[in-house]
């Protein structure tokens, strides 16, 4: 052990008030994961209070893997884009019944599903099917759903009563009001 002295004591004197705050510091209790979040939101709206005259927005996400965890924003595009995609009208009722259509399709095609259950769910399709069917399209997206869903995404064609329905709302969304020529003669 090494003698103590005067001098020695002088010398260490600096480290030895530190040491006596580090106690202090160790006890201290650590700041809360929802306590730490508002402080830091707080610091963070008051930087971009700073940035591009206040009309940035800041989102962010918890750190998770490669994704990425904040993003910057225009606030008034966002707002923007937001009220606009408010007023745009709901989907069609075709298109709310494709969509069903196309989870349930996809729910039939799992490769583990039981045959009694599959049948079941294409009985379910199938009178979504019908009820496209009876609905006019009022759009080309209309048209193409109905169409991808009586095909089941074109794995089988047209039968000769739905195919006659078709041509007529072609026709009828090309503006055509008679059934167009053919080369059959």
């Amino acid at each position: 052990m090494k003698k103590l002295t005067r001098r020695s004591l002088l010398q260490s004197a600096p480290a030895v008030g530190l040491a006596a705050l580090v106690p202090a510091a160790a006890v201290a209790e650590p700041e809360r994961p929802w306590a730490k979040a508002r402080r830091l939101a707080r610091e963070l709206s008051a930087t971009l209070a700073e940035c591009d005259d206040g009309t940035m927005m800041a989102e962010v996400y918890a750190a998770k893997g490669d994704r990425k965890s904040f993003m910057f924003i225009d606030a008034e595009w966002r707002d923007d884009t937001l009220r606009r995609l408010a007023a745009e009208p709901p989907p069609s009722p075709i298109m709310g019944m494709f969509r069903e259509w196309q989870a349930k399709y996809e729910r039939a095609c799992a490769p583990t599903l039981p045959y009694q259950e599959v049948d079941s769910i294409l009985d379910e399709c199938r009178e979504l099917e019908r009820r496209m069917l009876a609905i006019p399209a009022s759009s080309a997206g209309d048209f193409a759903a109905k169409l991808l869903a009586i095909t089941s995404y074109g794995e089988y064609s047209l039968e000769d009563d739905a195919g006659g329905r078709f041509m007529a709302e072609a026709r009828a969304l090309a503006g055509l009001e008679a059934a167009a020529p053919t080369l059959n003669t």
